[in-house]
């Protein structure tokens, strides 16, 4: 069976023996490409057949045994071996192409010290250990289970730049384009990441990294950290494609983590110094580039950990100020609360290295600080500023979830904000009528289903559904103080943000952490509601909190699960296949050098994840897809059609179609979500206008042929969506919109910007509609 056609396809033996006829010129030039030789051939060929194969393992998660199972049935439909014939065959085809190398290191139990194996192997039966104080001579034998493995991060930034195809896509200062220069738009505009990068060029790199336990199997303790990075000057779509795994710890314990992190912290400070060279690929310029680790982003559980400072719930426990918490009762034990003090003290790195110092010398905590961090080290990262209090974890999955279990669990009935069982159930049925656009990756879930809710579902809640979901059912002071809430994160998630919103976020955030305590008790004062009080700090020093929140992170932790196919070996498993998904494109380059265009297509899609379509056509930069349906206009159609065309005869013949892609984004009409739970018809245009698209058509009405849209405006009503006696309130993303619609109009589709989120709840009188905050959050 083949497998693959064009240049690279089989040639017979008749063919391949040069002395039975003469060679034209093409021939003869392809054969001296590939050395002549039938060995070269089928090597080549192989390795292009294998390619799809490895892909399509990667792709789907399969397994060796099903790669074996599939190695067979191919090579079954044919004489000649057209795959390789078996796994170790497959996997060998590969095995050049992966440069990037593992450093093995083991703890020593006596000391806490570590110790790299150079052997680059995992079975090495006894080490000595690196401390010269220590006699400790057999670490493998006391601590086999006690070791992680260093990836080098500057050969994954030397292949990042120089096979991936991204130097091109590099901001800096020249091509970076702003919708508002004064305005917060991105990391860059971040005052730390100002005063710390003084390059944007080539010559200069910084990093966001993470780690965190992912547990891996249900049945045992064991868990994996990984430490990830980002490369901040990628656009954000970039920074998740290609997040670099640089450590990995696997063990029934949490790494000791001034010793995990000291190879990843010696590397950045020697990749500071010195950096490292590259060759773009378009000009063959070489370039050395620097680098700098500057932001790091985990939740209050590991924050602590890696500062050196004491857990959340023990005195002193903020990482961003000297607040020292209050020891409450709660139930049948005590927790640590933080009310509201108008004067906390923030931290300084110079006042924590003293602390670190006075904690050392006698021998206990200080202000909550126990001791130096291995992070201090890192040129130009703030111990405090850097390790930023993460939204996704404080907010999504502290603040509201924890709003949630106080309104909606039962042991709460007695009190003024409990919402009774009865009400839940309509407020279901409101969820469940909420049709979100295709590019939300999950439909709406019931208030019951809340524990099973994965952060991205508590995103959309807290700043879409839940306002127009709770209107009628939540009391009406804790409805506006919870307004003050999703008030001051939708400003910090926004894609510009202008000065004077940062000041006004952070009046509303405070507020709302001041009547936390008289609206729900000291209790309920939780960590995270304190850490409301640092948000907007975090934005002033780096940017947007979708610049530096841990979803790219989550989401590839789940990609490193994948990873796993039994249940030796976890840690090895991982990093070769992270190797082999990075080494892709330096295989694909050489597999299908000479492969037909049917082919690269095949390939491009299976790398791409999405299906070819076979009929899609492309319009002054506007895709519509489908073969659309030849049709002669409407009246009503071409009524509409003269606001876009002087003239348009009435016996006009156009094409009808029901999706396109505009701006990167599959944009449906109202005719194809009719079946399905999903309202991706409901745009905004570049007028800020509201348009509800029922269909698309392609037609020329004597300016060229072009693609317009059908639909109707929906008028915006002027009605504040929510009021508070104290703070001015503008939810600018809620806007209330009429059920009347306008009549029918055509506009020319490159006008539409995105979708929105469009909101029908039965118990209210308006609709809403919601504006996407930013395009970059990842929904997953």
């Amino acid at each position: 069976m083949q497998l693959c056609d064009g240049v690279s396809g089989y040639f017979s033996n008749e063919q391949l023996n040069l002395n039975s006829f003469d060679l034209n010129n093409e021939n003869q030039k392809f054969l001296e490409r590939n050395n002549n030789t039938e060995n070269d051939l089928k090597c080549s060929e192989l390795l292009t057949n294998d390619l799809l194969l490895l892909v399509l393992k990667l792709r789907h998660g399969l397994s060796r045994e099903a790669i074996g199972d599939l190695l067979n049935f191919c090579n079954s439909f044919s004489d000649k071996e057209c795959v390789s014939k078996s796994k170790y065959l497959f996997d060998k085809h590969f095995q050049s192409y992966i440069t990037l190398q593992f450093d093995f290191y083991y703890l020593c139990e006596s000391c806490n010290s570590y110790t790299k194996d150079v052997s680059k192997t995992a079975r090495t039966h006894r080490l000595q250990c690196s401390n010269p104080l220590c006699t400790n001579d057999d670490i493998k034998k006391q601590s086999r289970n006690t070791f992680f493995i260093h990836l080098p991060l500057k050969e994954q930034l030397i292949d990042l730049l120089e096979n991936h195809d991204i130097d091109g896509s590099l901001i800096n200062i020249e091509n970076r384009v702003k919708n508002n220069l004064d305005n917060c738009e991105d990391i860059f505009d971040g005052e730390l990441y100002k005063s710390v990068m003084q390059e944007y060029d080539y010559s200069r790199l910084s990093l966001t990294f993470n780690t965190d336990g992912v547990p891996v199997f249900k049945s045992s303790s064991c868990s994996i950290w990984p430490i990830l990075c980002t490369v901040n000057e990628l656009p954000p779509k970039l920074r998740k494609e290609h997040v670099l795994l640089t450590s990995l710890w696997f063990g029934g314990s949490k790494p000791s983590m001034n010793v995990f992190l000291e190879p990843f912290v010696e590397e950045v400070r020697e990749l500071d110094r010195t950096g490292f060279s590259w060759t773009r690929s378009k000009d063959k310029v070489v370039f050395t580039t620097k680098v700098r680790a500057l932001i790091g982003v985990c939740d209050s559980v590991a924050r602590p950990t890696l500062q050196g400072f004491t857990q959340y719930n023990g005195k002193y426990g903020c990482s961003f100020c000297f607040d020292s918490g209050v020891y409450v009762e709660q139930g049948a034990g005590h927790t640590r609360v933080y009310p509201f003090e108008i004067d906390s003290e923030l931290r300084t790195p110079k006042l924590v290295i003293e602390l670190a110092e006075r904690a050392i010398s006698v021998n206990k905590i200080v202000l909550g600080v126990k001791g130096p961090s291995i992070l201090s080290l890192l040129p130009g990262f703030d111990i405090i500023q850097g390790l930023v209090p993460d939204y996704m974890h404080s907010v999504l999955l502290g603040v509201v979830r924890q709003l949630a279990r106080l309104w909606f669990d039962s042991t709460n009935s007695a009190e003024l904000f409990y919402i009774s069982t009865a009400k839940q159930r309509l407020i279901d049925v409101a969820l469940n009528s909420i049709r979100p656009p295709c590019n939300i990756s999950r439909t709406p879930r019931s208030i019951s289903m809340r524990k099973f809710w994965k952060a991205h579902e508590w995103y959309m809640w807290l700043l879409y559904y839940s306002l127009s979901v709770l209107k009628s059912f939540l009391p009406k002071k804790f409805y506006m103080h919870y307004a003050l809430l999703v008030e001051g994160v939708s400003i910090l998630l926004k894609d510009s943000i202008a000065q004077a919103l940062l000041d006004h976020s952070d009046n509303v955030l405070t507020q709302f952490v001041i009547d936390f305590q008289s609206l729900y008790g000291l209790n309920n004062v939780s960590f995270n509601v304190h850490l409301c009080l640092h948000l907007t700090s975090s934005v002033r020093a780096w940017g947007p909190l979708w610049a530096h929140s841990a979803f790219v992170f989550e989401s590839f932790n789940g990609s490193l699960l994948n990873m796993i196919k039994g249940t030796q070996a976890v840690p090895i498993q991982i990093c070769k296949s992270f190797a082999l998904h990075r080494s892709i494109p330096k295989i694909c380059a050489a597999a299908s050098e000479n492969c037909s265009v049917t082919y690269k297509e095949l390939l491009r899609s299976f790398l791409s994840g999405n299906s070819r379509s076979q009929n899609s056509m492309t319009i002054n930069g506007v895709t519509v897809l489908g073969t659309g349906r030849l049709r002669q206009l409407t009246n009503a159609h071409l009524i509409a059609c003269h606001y876009v065309a002087k003239h348009v005869p009435r016996n006009t013949v156009v094409r009808y179609y029901n999706r396109i892609i505009v701006s990167g984004e599959i944009i449906h009409c109202s005719r194809y979500c009719k079946n399905l739970k999903r309202n991706s018809y409901t745009v905004i245009l570049d007028d800020s206008s509201i348009y509800a698209i029922d269909v698309f058509i392609v037609a020329d009405f004597g300016n060229g042929t072009n693609a317009y849209a059908l639909g109707h405006f929906i008028e915006c009503r002027t009605t504040p969506f929510c009021r508070h006696p104290s703070v001015t309130m503008q939810l600018a993303h809620l806007k209330f919109v009429s059920r009347e619609l306008g009549p029918l109009f055509a506009i020319q589709v490159q006008r539409i910007l995105h979708k929105c989120i469009f909101l029908n709840i039965q118990n209210d009188a308006q609709d809403v509609v919601c504006l996407q905050l930013n395009l970059y959050e990842y929904c997953s």
